[in-house]
């Protein structure tokens, strides 16, 4: 009896340190026991409120889910930006974890930590519509919710042209964003530039400029020197081996732009 009356005075002090009366969400892709840990934030807008190493939670629950609804693509890729005004998640590059469960931690406002120090979640104020409240300690949640993801994939949404727009500007040049048909154009371009007529190019770098007076008139060489050298423009960084295998890379790429009237 001492023993149970013991563990019922510790669960009401626990119970007391984490007071859930005023609560956040925090949402996660993962379920885990024991509490919830900091983590470096990479936010869009540069705010450095929105950029530390902290436990991010909100009041709006919907919000709390967006990061459980989506996932890294095959390419391991995940860019993606909330609307605030719509309650969306706009999915610029990853994909949707349909059929998955996502991890909603309520955790206390307010708490007291095993060492009798307190702590409290911090309103950053930012974004307007939904601010976001940061903790840079650990925090035990009181409880965890378990959700179907295919029952909140109506909060996520693909970008529009003014999405994109919006993020190219504000998104690192590594992170910029290629429509379809933009990435396609490209991608078969490439593809005809590596592959298709593959005996001309392969005498061309024998010898540039034999290799245009075989197939063209004097008149089309310096057309054709002018093409061959924009194709290096773009091949030189990523098919400088091929131009070692057998010859000097350096006078090849003077001689192209000799023969197309150009200097580097």
């Amino acid at each position: 009896m001492k023993l149970l009356m013991e563990q019922w005075r510790q669960y009401l002090a626990e119970e007391e340190e984490r007071d859930c009366s005023e609560y956040l969400w925090h949402g996660s892709r993962a379920h885990f026991e024991g509490p919830v840990e900091p983590r470096q934030a990479k936010d869009l807008s540069g705010n450095p409120e929105q950029n530390l190493n902290a436990i991010y939670a909100t009041e709006n629950k919907d919000m709390a889910t967006y990061i459980g609804l989506v996932d890294k693509d095959e390419e391991g890729n995940i860019d993606i930006f909330s609307d605030h005004e719509n309650n969306k998640l706009v999915l610029i590059r990853g994909k949707r974890r349909k059929g998955e469960k996502a991890y909603l931690y309520k955790v206390p406002k307010k708490w007291t930590d095993e060492d009798g120090k307190s702590h409290e979640f911090r309103d950053t104020g930012v974004p307007d519509q939904n601010p976001e409240w940061v903790s840079e300690v650990k925090v035990e949640p009181c409880e965890v919710e378990t959700i179907n993801v295919d029952d909140y994939l109506d909060l996520v949404r693909d970008p529009t042209e003014e999405d994109i727009e919006f993020w190219n500007k504000n998104a690192p040049e590594d992170k910029q964003f290629l429509a379809e048909s933009e990435e396609d154009e490209y991608e078969e371009y490439e593809y005809e530039d590596e592959y298709e007529e593959e005996e001309d190019y392969e005498v061309a770098y024998e010898e540039p400029s034999m290799a245009m007076a075989k197939r063209k008139t004097k008149k089309d060489m310096q057309a054709d020197a002018h093409e061959f050298a924009k194709l290096i423009d773009r091949w030189k960084p990523k098919q400088s081996n091929i131009l070692d295998r057998n010859y000097n890379s350096e006078y090849l790429w003077q001689k192209f732009l000799k023969d197309a009237g150009r200097t580097e």
